[in-house]
């Protein structure tokens, strides 16, 4: 089954200064726009978690990281692209492996932990994605 990128969603584990832990789930062709997004939540900055944190925090290797099940119960942040969409694949906590679930129903699910905002651009061709 053939997915288009903007409709693929990553999840990306973000670090506030001075240290909490936040889910960003972003469409595949787009990036999240750190600045913004600090000034969104009213952090001072906000970054890429260090790659070697995200197990300990998530409980899941990267390329795997779920939403879904993770060993702390993290804020999630989702870009409202992402609910314009019919159906929507996640990371199902391994590699490789996606569940195709309607964005409604992944709020729903995410609600006491969910805020969703408008916090990505378009992904530069030149960049790597976060």
């Amino acid at each position: 089954m053939q997915i288009p990128l903007a409709q693929v969603v990553k999840t990306l584990l973000l670090q506030s200064v001075p240290g909490g832990y936040w889910l960003a789930l972003c469409p595949g062709d787009r990036q999240v726009n750190l600045k913004r997004l600090a000034s969104l939540l009213g952090e001072r900055q906000m970054g890429m978690s260090p790659r070697e944190k995200v197990h300990p925090v998530t409980g899941y290797q990267i390329g795997g990281v779920s939403p879904l099940g993770t060993r702390r119960d993290l804020p999630v942040l989702m870009e409202e692209a992402i609910m314009r969409e019919r159906e929507i694949p996640i990371s199902a906590g391994r590699g490789g492996y996606q569940i195709l679930i309607d964005p409604s129903l992944l709020a729903g699910i995410l609600a006491p932990r969910l805020r969703v905002l408008a916090f990505t651009d378009p992904r530069d061709p030149g960049q790597a994605s976060p």
